[in-house]
């Protein structure tokens, strides 16, 4: 697939709130910046990247930084309020019994979803995404664009390290998810209504045995199946 390189750099300002005037020559932006083209042999598909491996064979992920520090379920991921039950392919189940189809459900429901650990930065106290951040981000929207990923709805979950108040960690990370989910609805093509975003401030720590440590502030793609 190729992108359009003026709708991408024009959506990728969008997304930063950058201003319409910059500052200084070195601060001026070309669409030269932006080499999107992925040239492919028809004979030849191009190998999947770190990030789509680690996203659709997650056992396989041998990324470190990739790999989830959390893992979400659709029963998780329906408590988050981001996503209608009637959207998911799995319905979770809302009472007890012993038949066969209820364990089923069960067991789909408390399934971990794919997921990855996405290391974008942030400057101190803000939730705007830094420039230096852009070919990661640009990264992602293409790999998002990929045909496998259609039969998904993209969640964003915002994590924080454990130092203030939980109140405003959270606050901070859902700003934060919302900021990634807002470039990939500019940057992609798939429908705004399937891109979701959440906060768990310091809920869920990447990194248990150090809470303050960076690795837990980061930005988690998870997948959620939706119906036919």
């Amino acid at each position: 697939m190729k992108f359009n390189k003026s709708i991408i750099a024009i959506g990728f300002l969008a997304a930063l709130g950058m201003q319409a005037q910059l500052s200084s020559a070195q601060s001026v932006i070309t669409l030269d910046d932006f080499d999107l083209e992925v040239d492919t042999s028809p004979s030849e598909p191009a190998a999947k990247s770190q990030l789509e491996s680690c996203l659709l064979g997650a056992a396989d992920c041998k990324s470190d930084e990739l790999k989830s520090g959390a893992s979400f379920s659709l029963d998780d991921v329906l408590n988050l309020g981001v996503i209608d039950r009637s959207q998911v392919k799995a319905e979770p189940a809302s009472t007890s019994n012993n038949s066969q189809s209820n364990s089923a459900s069960v067991a789909a429901s408390a399934e971990p979803l794919p997921s990855v650990d996405m290391e974008i930065l942030f400057d101190y106290n803000s939730s705007n995404i830094r420039w230096d951040q852009k070919e990661r981000l640009i990264d992602l929207a293409r790999t998002l664009s990929s045909s496998d990923f259609r039969k998904f709805s993209v969640l964003f979950v915002g994590h924080t390290d454990a130092k203030g108040s939980a109140e405003y960690n959270k606050k901070l990370s859902s700003q934060r998810a919302e900021a990634v989910a807002d470039f990939i609805r500019v940057n992609t093509a798939i429908p705004p209504t399937q891109i979701v975003s959440s906060g768990v401030g310091f809920d869920r720590l990447k990194d248990t045995r150090d809470p303050f440590s960076e690795r837990n502030r980061r930005v988690q793609l998870v997948l959620i199946p939706l119906k036919n």
